[in-house]
């Protein structure tokens, strides 16, 4: 389904909307991956921490377990956006067949015309 705000953006416009989509999915993906990396060394040292301070553990791992979660929140959105971006490239491809049609046709049009057979 075509949404009326890419009906009324320009082909440059949706072409850059792409571009800023893939850059902000790729950067919510290095911070989801960034988020784990963080978590993981916090469910270490909980561990590490378990025997010696158990409330020190206890809140490391409650950390990590917010890191995570914010991972898959991040991931998630990383993934929308990536989903919004083809969209957009799907709309942009389709413009370019009708595109490529109408010039084909003209195409044809006009050697028809010129060969005298309309």
């Amino acid at each position: 389904m075509i949404s009326a705000d890419l009906v009324e953006k320009s082909y440059e416009e949706m072409a850059k909307e792409i571009e800023e989509l893939l850059a902000e999915s790729k950067r919510l993906a290095e911070g989801a991956s960034s988020a784990i990396e963080r978590s993981d060394s916090y469910r270490s040292q909980s561990v590490d921490l378990h025997g010696l301070d158990s409330e020190r553990a206890e809140g490391l791992w409650n950390e990590a377990e917010e890191l995570r979660s914010l991972a898959r929140e991040m991931m998630r959105q990383a993934v929308d956006a990536r989903i919004r971006a083809a969209d957009i490239q799907h709309c942009l491809d389709i413009h370019d067949t009708v595109q490529a049609a109408m010039d084909y046709s003209k195409k044809a049009w006009d050697g028809a015309v010129r060969a005298g057979r309309l």
